[in-house]
């Protein structure tokens, strides 16, 4: 039964004040990866406020490094003291049970000015981190909020994983369906999403691509300029991401974008100094997909593109290593937990639409190694995102908030 949406309205405007300040001091944390921990210990207190909660620390370890699925597009990191949390509001037995998952940790500031203030004006937050994740985090507090005024009891648990390392790969993510074997019968990765419902998100993977050359003094005629193949590289790239976005993207939901699955080159790396040639070249990037393809058929299709088309291009002068590999997510739009959602946000009056989402997110972990159907939803504009003026408003996560309250209570009833 839903609640009286006047009421509802009501009370969740009512705690815009005390969210936007939780979204503001959990901003004031430097949580870049590799730094969460005072960030976790700031939200172990405040999830720990409300009545009927458990809260676990999940603690990570560094054989996660092993693991197929472990990204490293940055830097590696020692886990020994690194932890997920785990917050869980038990039901009272035989319903169905949500995970709703979001990261704690955020991107460098940047050319950011404040990044860490959290300052809010005319309703909304500024600062590194307010839309990408904690104004999702803010979200679920709020959401926590209305279940305990309304003295809400689910049948199903809902559960909580809010983890580190996601923007470097989904480690956190990964350490938790791998340790934590969560049992649940669906799961809402909370992401700005401009406050669409995911189906459907698509897949990545980053790529780090070394060329050998020959140095020395550019008149000597001995050497062999790498820059040269990595123009060649590049250049093969775009034609293979052009011929893959020609099948993939005539898709439902993809078919509305011009570049779906965006080919970026992101770092390029040769040389010291002008007149000399370089021992070598180090391209790093990302390379989008659609579904309709796996990251594996995406790794060994770039590795054999690269070899058959590179004319500069040798076994022994070049190699590719994969450094970040996400699957897509897709959910079938007839599965309950799709149906719920869009139920609940009728129910509150606000608008939400099924849509694909351009962009990767933790969301595959849950459905394709922990085998739970997973959406992404959540407030905020994903254009918002690692910029300079990265922000979110306060009525979008009071939408959300709405949404989630009764969805949950649709879903785990």
């Amino acid at each position: 039964m839903s609640t009286d949406k006047k009421l509802l309205n009501s009370k969740a405007v009512g705690f815009i004040d005390e969210t936007g300040q939780f979204l503001s001091e959990l901003i004031g944390f430097k949580s870049v990866g590799g730094n969460e921990a005072d960030a976790m210990e700031y939200l172990c207190r405040r999830f720990g406020e409300f009545d009927s909660v458990e809260i676990k620390k999940v603690y990570m370890d560094n054989s996660i490094k092993d693991d197929y699925y472990y990204s490293c597009p940055a830097e590696e990191f020692d886990y020994s003291s690194t932890y997920n949390l785990r917050i869980v509001r038990k039901g009272t037995g035989g319903g169905k049970s949500i995970i709703l998952n979001t990261h704690v940790d955020v991107v460098p500031a940047g050319d950011m000015v404040r990044p860490w203030e959290g300052s809010c004006k005319d309703g909304v937050v500024f600062g590194r981190g307010a839309v990408d994740a904690k104004g999702q985090i803010a979200t679920i507090f709020l959401l926590f909020k209305l279940l305990e005024e309304f003295n809400i009891k689910t049948a199903g648990d809902i559960i909580v994983h809010i983890v580190v390392e996601e923007e470097s790969g989904g480690n956190g993510t990964l350490a938790m369906v791998r340790d934590v074997h969560e049992v649940a019968d669906g799961c809402i990765n909370l992401e700005p999403t401009n406050g669409k419902l995911m189906v459907s998100i698509r897949g990545a993977v980053w790529f780090k691509i070394r060329l050998k050359g020959k140095s020395g003094h550019s008149g000597s005629g001995q050497t062999v300029n790498p820059i040269w193949m990595a123009h060649e590289v590049m250049s093969i790239l775009k034609d293979y991401h052009s011929e893959l976005l020609g099948k993939l993207k005539s898709q439902k939901y993809y078919d509305q974008y011009d570049n779906p699955m965006p080919l970026t080159f992101g770092k390029i790396h040769a040389g010291d100094w002008p007149s000399s040639c370089p021992d070598e070249v180090v391209i790093e990037g990302v390379f989008g997909f659609l579904p309709g393809m796996t990251e594996k058929e995406v790794c060994e299709g770039i590795k054999q593109t690269l070899l058959a088309n590179g004319s500069l291009l040798k076994e022994d002068n070049f190699e590719v290593k994969f450094t970040y590999r996400h699957n897509c997510c897709v959910i079938d739009e007839e599965d309950l937990l799709v149906k719920d959602i869009i139920k609940a946000a009728n129910q509150v009056d606000v608008n939400i639409e099924k849509a694909a989402m351009t962009a990767s997110t933790d969301a595959w972990y849950y459905s394709e190694i922990a085998g739970i159907k997973a959406v992404a939803f959540g407030p905020g504009q994903l254009s918002c995102c690692h910029g300079s003026n990265e922000s979110i408003k306060l009525a979008e996560i009071v939408d959300a908030g709405k949404v989630l309250f009764e969805s949950v209570k649709n879903f785990c009833r």
